[in-house]
């Protein structure tokens, strides 16, 4: 596959030139899950996992088939974990081809946090009232203001602001 790398890297042994690059699957998948050397940490990997699978979707929509979609499922179930039966992907690949060419992709921001001394990524309150929003309208629904369990742990944070304050506290009943 051909992937335009955003930035000159070395990963695992592979050295990675900005610009345009052929990428064969192993190449590709080491890629895809580099995490430290990308200024964007988990973000970078998660945009390169993207690239990766839309180059996939754009490799089908050119050459696609259903027994193509077979062989891949075949080649990957062992390495695979998923709720959805493998046998679905190519039910939901014959019914949703047509809409390949009006995806749209949203980015969820997080702020740094600790809990219980673990690192984690926490969305503020008008952050999931943004994606919420988006996502509303694509779905043709009115926007509506969030307000759930998260919301209300984040508004009860009295230090943590998840820039130089990263200790995010749970209630005792949690």
């Amino acid at each position: 596959m051909t992937l335009t790398i955003r930035l000159s890297l070395n990963t695992k042994g592979i050295p990675l030139k900005k610009g345009p690059q052929h990428l064969n699957g192993t190449n590709a998948l080491k890629y895809s899950r580099m995490r430290y050397e990308d200024p964007n940490n988990d973000y970078g990997r998660q945009k390169r996992q993207q690239q990766v699978i839309q180059s996939i979707v754009n490799k089908f929509k050119q050459h696609g088939s259903i027994n193509m979609i077979n062989q891949l499922l075949d080649a990957t179930e062992d390495g695979v974990k998923t709720d959805l039966p493998l046998s679905g992907v190519s039910a939901i690949y014959t019914n949703y081809k047509p809409t390949m060419e009006h995806l749209e992709k949203y980015h969820f921001q997080g702020k740094d946090a600790k809990i219980d001394d673990i690192d984690y990524q926490v969305a503020t309150p008008k952050e999931i009232n943004r994606v919420s929003k988006l996502i509303r309208q694509q779905l043709g629904l009115k926007p509506k203001h969030v307000v759930n369990n998260e919301t209300k742990l984040y508004n009860m944070q009295t230090t943590y602001n998840g820039y130089n304050h990263v200790e995010f506290q749970l209630p005792s009943s949690y």
